[in-house]
């Protein structure tokens, strides 16, 4: 088959596939790709690489796209392509130290990557360098890197905001949050339509402070436990803020409006959400404890009934999955297939899932077994927050519902990978900013096994006796 019969038909494993390809191969496979159809991009890829094993652009390309959707094997083969094809080729370098980097095999990465820096050097090298030395845990080296490309781009504020986020990971707080404030400068962002000043922390009893969810649930919840005391500090508060997050913070004591009222809000001050902790106590070891949500009674009646699902059998809910938006949410995320490993060696406790999003339709591929499906009742985090009150225990990877579950003080086990969220310090085992909170980490990166062959004893201290 030459290219232009290519053109009018592609291969779909192994066999001819009638569907039309009216453009160019490669351009169709980039089309579908920027439409959301991955699986179509991938057809219409591999049936080019077939008839064209040394297009080098399809190779990158292919490799792309299974990074997007997670076949991170898949991609790495089709970079190993690439490289193959041309060694000095930066694209595919490129690509080969980040298929790399998915699988945790962080010297080969790097390794990868310092080959890319030394044929092509230049900022998109070293900033490729330094996140790899961050994902590797290297992060002094990354720091320096970092230091070095802030240094040299003082306009892009995300390389400040870059290295802020790794000062915060090593204790270097004072600079981390000056660094992280960065975002300040985004054009993009919400800042430059706002009314008032930016706020610097000082009490201004009478003035009115907009206070802008910016960031994750999980930060924005985390930084929740300033919003009390910034109130006593001000005149009113204001916090704009997505549907989900309305109830918890108006349980707070805060006024809330929807993120798109913002830029009309007309406020004194002004703080990103993000800032609190920074402004007002750096060191997250000497956080105040949050306050807890105020839970509805209408939700606390309407979930009541899981705690009284399988009579006085301990009680434990369990997620995998935090947010598919988040860019490394592969790496602490694991498989529901672990947490039925965990139900066999522990048959009787009554697990739960709490899992929310696209990953808890995980259950339908790996089965729910002996886990309970109860999170898709959930309308809401007021919801969660009474279905966490009727468990004796969450057993969890790192996502939003560890925040909720330490603000509530659920006694709270958190799955950590090897490089975790800083945030979490550096512990074995205190989460430092949530007393209910214990933390399990990966020895080395991607063992989940290590940690739940730890489990069973751990949840046995945990549960009441």
């Amino acid at each position: 088959m030459n290219r232009k019969r290519l053109r009018r038909k592609h291969f779909s494993r192994g066999s001819l596939d009638n569907t039309v390809v009216e453009a160019d191969p490669l351009s169709e496979g980039r089309r579908l790709l920027a439409s959301g159809q991955v699986e179509e991009a991938i057809r219409v890829l591999v049936a080019l690489r077939i008839v064209e094993p040394e297009n080098i652009a399809c190779w990158r390309l292919l490799s792309n796209t299974y990074r997007r959707s997670h076949r991170f094997s898949a991609a790495l083969a089709c970079a190993h392509q690439a490289v193959r094809i041309d060694e000095t080729d930066a694209q595919s370098i490129h690509l080969l130290a980040m298929a790399y980097s998915d699988l945790d095999q962080h010297q080969q990465a790097l390794s990868a990557g310092k080959a890319l820096l030394k044929l092509h050097p230049g900022t998109e090298s070293d900033l490729l360098v330094a996140d790899l030395l961050r994902e590797a845990g290297h992060f002094q080296e990354a720091i320096g890197l970092y230091r070095q490309l802030a240094n040299s781009n003082p306009s892009d504020w995300r390389l400040r905001y870059g290295l802020g986020l790794l000062e915060l990971q090593v204790g270097d707080y004072v600079k981390g949050w000056e660094h992280i404030d960065a975002r300040y400068d985004d054009p993009e962002g919400p800042w430059p339509r706002l009314s008032g000043k930016r706020w610097d922390g000082r009490p201004s009893n009478g003035s009115e402070l907009l206070v802008i969810d910016e960031h994750g649930l999980g930060a924005s919840m985390m930084m929740s436990r300033f919003l009390p005391p910034v109130a006593d500090m001000m005149g009113r508060v204001t916090v704009a803020c997505r549907p989900v997050l309305q109830q918890l913070y108006r349980s707070l004591g805060v006024n809330v409006i929807m993120p798109d009222e913002a830029s009309k809000f007309r406020c004194d001050y002004w703080t990103g959400v993000m800032s609190l902790g920074g402004l007002l106590e750096p060191d997250p070891s000497d956080w105040p404890m949050p306050v807890p949500y105020s839970i509805p009674d209408s939700a606390r009646k309407k979930f009541r009934f899981i705690g009284q699902i399988a009579g006085v059998r301990p009680k434990v809910a369990v997620a995998w999955s935090g947010s598919p938006n988040y860019r490394t949410n592969f790496k602490r995320s694991c498989s529901p297939d672990h947490f039925h490993r965990l139900g066999w060696a522990m048959p009787d406790l009554q697990f739960f899932s709490f899992q929310y999003g696209p990953a808890a339709n995980d259950l339908d591929r790996f089965g729910a077994g002996s886990i309970a499906p109860v999170a898709q009742l959930f309308r809401g985090m007021e919801d969660t927050a009474a279905g966490l009150h009727q468990v004796d225990l969450l057993v969890m990877t790192d996502s939003a519902y560890v925040h909720l579950a330490g603000t509530l003080g659920i006694p709270t086990l958190v799955l950590l990978p090897k490089v975790a969220y800083w945030a979490y310090g550096d512990l074995p085992h205190q989460c430092p900013i949530y007393r209910s909170v214990q933390m399990v980490r990966q020895p080395v990166a991607g063992d989940w096994d290590s940690v739940f062959s730890q489990l069973p004893d751990l949840i046995r201290k945990l549960l009441p006796t």
